[in-house]
């Protein structure tokens, strides 16, 4: 939770805000990307209709499920690697890669694709977590709807199956899967606050991808070119 929290704030206080080539308009077109491109729209509409299913029914399906998984630990020690890989490891590391490598082929798009939508992804999950305010299974004081540890694993896994196909898409939802499996397995979350963060990790990651396209440049948050940093670009 902690290294989560420190994360979500690393990005937000590496934002200058108050950049003069900021322009508010491209920012929230930012917020709202899953409303861009068909795949992300049929994500959203898809990942919200399950949601809303599994919370409605969620006496008779989901909260069984996650009350037998927190019972049974069945994942044994995976959670903890689920558990760890959904606090924006791979996301980091994947940013870190191609920043490292930004002049080769298309890894400068690569970069700022992942930290756009691992950005995204995390500023509406935790908006959400303070307006829905549901209670985790297992109780405390941290909000469960969505997974924040859902919603960063798959904005990762949609961001490397956009840019690497099928040969690394997979695998990287299978570990996206695990993650998510991991929160249900540690009591930290129900059935549809996973579907939730999924939903929202993919249809962030394709929407960022279309509205990029979009757009006459590449617009966007990303790394100066000397390291360090993170800042508001727009190249054409």
């Amino acid at each position: 939770m902690l290294i989560r929290i420190y994360l979500t704030l690393f990005f937000i206080v590496l934002l200058p805000f108050n950049s003069a080539s900021a322009d508010t308009g491209d920012v929230l077109k930012k917020f709202v990307a899953p409303f861009y491109g068909e795949t992300s729209r049929k994500t959203l509409l898809t990942g919200t209709l399950l949601t809303t299913f599994f919370y409605t029914t969620r006496k008779t399906i989901g909260n069984p499920l996650q009350k037998d998984m927190a019972e049974d630990r069945p994942m044994g020690n995976l959670a903890h690697f689920g558990d760890t890989m959904g606090q924006m490891v791979p996301n980091l590391a994947y940013i870190a890669a191609t920043h490292i490598l930004r002049n080769k082929g298309r890894n400068r798009e690569r970069r700022n694709l992942m930290f756009e939508t691992t950005l995204f992804t995390a500023l509406t999950t935790n908006t959400l977590k303070s307006v829905v305010g549901e209670e985790r299974p297992s109780g405390g004081d941290t909000r469960s709807f969505p997974s924040g540890h859902t919603s960063n694993a798959f904005a990762f896994a949609a961001v490397v199956g956009i840019e690497h196909g099928k040969k690394w898409g997979i695998p990287a939802y299978a570990l996206a899967t695990i993650v998510a499996a991991s929160r249900m397995n540690d009591d930290a979350h129900y059935l549809h606050d996973v579907i939730a963060g999924a939903t929202l990790g993919i249809s962030y990651a394709y929407g960022l991808n279309a509205l990029n396209k979009k757009s006459k440049g590449s617009v966007g948050f990303a790394p100066y070119e000397d390291g360090g940093m993170f800042s508001y670009t727009r190249s054409f």
